[in-house]
């Protein structure tokens, strides 16, 4: 008999997902003293479009504050700004596809 295993992968509902990731955020920035910089960068590249959006929308419901405000208090210098312009992809998309082609001519 061989010793095979069997992985085990866990699938969370999508809103689970995003109140997850909404409570990461919050204990990351205005949940503690300091900022856990690595968690915003971490949940900001690692999430489809359509969870930030959620996560977005969620985070403004309940604590009052949009993510550019969020990360505008939380952050400074070139990573604030690299953060401002992934919020503002999803605030502003029109605007944001405005400012690239504005940037490349």
């Amino acid at each position: 008999m061989s010793d095979t295993t069997i992985p085990f992968i866990l699938v969370l509902p999508p809103t689970t997902i995003v109140l997850l990731t909404l409570q990461r955020l919050y204990k990351a920035g205005a949940g503690r003293l300091g900022t856990d910089e690595s968690t915003f960068n971490s949940v900001l590249v690692s999430q489809s479009f359509e969870q930030l959006r959620a996560v977005f929308t969620a985070y403004q419901r309940l604590y009052k504050k949009d993510m550019e405000k969020v990360i505008k208090s939380e952050m400074s210098g070139d990573l604030e700004k690299g953060m401002k312009a992934i919020s503002k992809y999803f605030y502003h998309i029109s605007r944001f596809h405005l400012l690239i082609l504005a940037c490349t001519s």
